[in-house]
């Protein structure tokens, strides 16, 4: 029940109410216990915590405000029809940057807009492997602890290169920092999670 609270309390940011948190990420326990193999070779708390962790974020994710996902909505749309307009006008792929000017918006703006409309990422997946090799789940789980682990500045990094595919310079434009910036950061965090995933 520790690890429900501690689960719960990571989303205090949001406007949720605790209660409501712990309810979810307890729904995401009493899911784990039921569906947890020892025989895989991973620590019930390793196998539970993401589970808890999508309970709670989905609770979250629910109640944020249909307008902010509406105006998201609106605002990526608009930022396609101009990012082929000015294809088309340039002939060349644009960046962020540019969409965002033509916009008259912060490209950070269209990052939350965009981050907003991401599908969440499902750790758990059916159990197919033999109990002797490790399943997806547990990889994924263990992707996910690694990048928990980095710190915000360097794990916003990771998420817009790995995660949405933008260009190190667009992910400078976006933090306002200097590519050479993002380039550091980068090889910094994918040092610190090869390392966590080799532990």
């Amino acid at each position: 029940m520790g690890l429900a609270v501690a689960v719960a309390r990571r989303f205090d940011w949001a406007p949720v109410e605790l209660e409501d948190r712990l309810q979810a990420a307890r729904l995401g326990l009493v899911e784990a216990s039921r569906r947890f193999d020892p025989a895989l070779g991973v620590s019930f708390a390793t196998y539970a915590v993401p589970l808890m962790l999508g309970e709670v974020r989905r609770l979250v994710e629910k109640s944020q405000a249909v307008a902010g996902v509406r105006g998201a909505r609106a605002l990526m749309r608009q930022a396609a029809l101009a990012q082929r307009r000015l294809e088309a006008e340039l002939g060349r792929p644009v960046t962020v940057q540019e969409v965002a000017q033509a916009l008259g918006v912060e490209p950070a703006e269209l990052a939350a807009a965009d981050a907003a409309l991401a599908p969440p990422v499902e750790l758990e997946e059916p159990r197919t492997a033999p109990s002797d090799t490790c399943s997806d789940w547990s990889e994924h789980a263990a992707v996910r602890q690694a990048l928990e682990k980095l710190s915000p500045e360097l794990r916003q990094v990771v998420w817009l290169r790995f995660f949405q595919g933008w260009s190190q310079q667009e992910v400078a434009s976006v933090l306002g920092i200097s590519q050479p910036v993002v380039s550091r950061r980068e090889r910094q965090a994918l040092a610190l999670l090869r390392r966590q995933l080799e532990q």
